[in-house]
């Protein structure tokens, strides 16, 4: 008898995912992941929603101490997070995007 693959998802069905950059200026951010992710998050959620905020597997994928940030996000969701940054002046400061890419190899050769 053949046994039978389950739950193997096609590449053409996978959500794509894109990496941002950004640059924070500001005096100091903090280096915590959880807690910066959280204030994207709740950003993301006042917005547009629960449920996108659900969708868009947000998650920071490094800190570094020049306050640049490189973020992972779905793809369909990009636009709506990028306008979502505009509201964070208050709580994080002015935030500029760097550079957007499809893989992290891309991002990290642009940053050194």
């Amino acid at each position: 008898m053949l046994k039978k693959k389950i739950g193997v998802i096609k590449p053409t069905m996978r959500q794509k995912k894109r990496y941002i950059k950004l640059k924070v200026y500001a005096q100091q951010i903090t280096q915590d992941k959880y807690k910066l992710e959280n204030t994207f998050k709740k950003n993301l959620q006042k917005i547009y929603g629960l449920f996108v905020d659900v969708d868009t597997n947000l998650k920071i994928i490094e800190i570094n101490e020049k306050n640049e940030i490189i973020i992972r996000i779905n793809k369909t969701y990009l636009n709506q997070f990028i306008s979502s940054l505009l509201f964070l002046n208050k709580e994080i400061g002015i935030i500029k995007i760097q550079k957007i890419s499809n893989t992290l190899k891309k991002q990290k050769q642009f940053t050194k």
